[in-house]
């Protein structure tokens, strides 16, 4: 009953035999559901009206309609045609779904968890680095560390973070510029420029302790590291970024290559 007499311009009968329903106000939007949902909740009152004693000696009548002349029948439909477009046109603007929202909740970046849009500023403008962005040296190292070469990198940054901190290495959509932006715990903790990022990776926080540090970092990590491989001249060089409380340290290993990455 509650849920057929779902407002106060609602009005509901109920007589032998009788279930009738009439809303004043066409409701909108989804309005074929609320005529459903309508239909559904009448079918389970009925249910429950013939467990009422007595309610089988009802005996229900089918409706007979009236029969009217051509002339009534043509002004009757006149009558409805003119009834629904005067509906149309006196219906509120406001009352249109607005799909703006929609639309914009449907831009993605390539590469860029849906998730993780909102927290990364002009992200459309960028895509996340593919395989064969990476340098193909610094790629097939990676490969041989076991691990696939993406530019969207899961980490686990502080021990009690839920699965869900990543990092990517973007690139610009026109073509220039790189750029890295680290999620913790679905917040946007760090995002720079990084024009010369030729590959990323994550080293697992039990291989931070065994690398071989040409610049130590000023504290200890307790968590994944993100490991930065960047060009200089002709060579590559690693640098690692660890996150605590939300502040970022950094180090630099001898030798990229030497670091591991299981």
């Amino acid at each position: 009953m509650a849920q057929l007499c779902c407002s106060s311009k609602t009005y509901f009968t109920l007589t032998t035999g009788n279930i009738e329903l009439s809303e004043l106000i066409i409701p909108a939007p989804h309005t074929a559901r609320h005529v459903l949902d309508h239909v559904e909740a009448m079918s389970t009152l009925a249910v429950a009206v013939e467990a009422i004693p007595g309610a089988d000696k009802v005996k229900v009548v089918p409706y007979q309609r009236e029969k009217s002349s051509p002339v009534v029948q043509i002004a009757i439909g006149i009558g409805a045609v003119a009834a629904m477009i005067a509906i149309f046109l006196m219906k509120p603007q406001s009352a249109q779904p607005d799909l703006s929202g929609v639309a914009a909740a449907m831009r993605t970046a390539e590469g860029v968890a849906s998730v993780d849009m909102a927290q990364i500023p002009t992200a459309t403008d960028w895509h996340a680095a593919k395989a064969e962005d990476f340098d193909r040296n610094v790629a097939a190292w990676i490969r041989g560390g076991g691990v696939t070469p993406t530019g969207r990198v899961p980490l686990q940054i502080e021990p009690g973070d839920k699965p869900n901190d990543v990092a990517y290495w973007l690139i610009n959509n026109k073509g220039a510029g790189g750029r890295v932006v680290v999620l913790q715990n679905g917040s946007n903790i760090y995002d720079a420029q990084y024009p010369d990022m030729v590959g990323i990776a994550r080293i697992p926080l039990v291989s931070l302790g065994s690398i071989d540090w040409s610049n130590k970092p000023s504290t200890e990590p307790t968590g994944d590291g993100l490991f930065l491989l960047l060009r200089s001249g002709d060579s590559v060089t690693g640098r690692v970024l660890f996150f605590k409380g939300q502040r970022f340290y950094s180090g630099v290993p001898a030798r990229y290559e030497q670091v591991s990455l299981q």
